[in-house]
């Protein structure tokens, strides 16, 4: 009896504290209206031969996991690798995937035309291009296109807290809008990638 009574209390105490932070500042907002969209589902489109590289560099799905227990993050995201267009396409169709990473030279074909067909099926989903270096061939070429349906470049340098960073970096995008509206979140506006 007296631990409900002490849960009660606290259940009261609680929602009086929020109501009254409200009262007095219209901005504040719990931390747990904010960030409400997740990252769940990764697809990775590359090589075999890519995938092996990336999981020698520093098995990316035991670091994703690691840095998401040590940031006290709940959820880390399920990596999905295919290496080939088709099946990636047919993946996406069929299941629910919340971001799509692809290496430069996956395939033979260019890897710009594989994001506009991913868009076409899901226009929504944001496209990653990792490439090995800034001054990899096809770069400059992927920046002067205006109409890209890359979203976000970055750079394989065999660290795979990149992974985490592109994950983070399209969870906040996908938050942005709510969370500067609802809580005044400031941001840190920054130039795109594609000018």
């Amino acid at each position: 009896m007296e631990l409900e009574a002490n849960r009660i209390m606290a259940d009261v105490a609680i929602r009086c504290y929020h109501e009254n932070m409200y009262t007095l500042d219209q901005t504040w907002i719990p931390f747990s209206y904010l960030m409400l969209k997740h990252i769940y589902n990764v697809l990775l489109i590359c090589s075999d031969y890519d995938r092996f590289m990336l999981e020698e560099d520093g098995r990316v799905e035991e670091e994703i996991y690691k840095e998401y227990m040590e940031l006290g993050l709940s959820t880390p995201p399920k990596i999905t690798h295919t290496s080939n267009e088709e099946e990636a396409l047919e993946l996406i169709r069929r299941l629910n995937f919340d971001l799509v990473i692809t290496m430069i030279d996956f395939h033979t074909g260019k890897v710009e035309q594989l994001a506009s067909k991913i868009k076409e099926i899901k226009k929504d989903m944001p496209v990653i291009v990792l490439a090995p270096s800034p001054d990899h061939r096809r770069i400059k070429a992927l920046k002067e296109e205006r109409e890209s349906a890359i979203d976000h470049i970055f750079y394989w340098q065999g660290n795979s807290k990149l992974f985490l960073a592109m994950v983070k970096l399209i969870e906040d995008s996908l938050n942005l809008d709510h969370d500067t509206s609802v809580a005044d979140v400031q941001v840190i506006s920054s130039h795109p990638i594609f000018p």
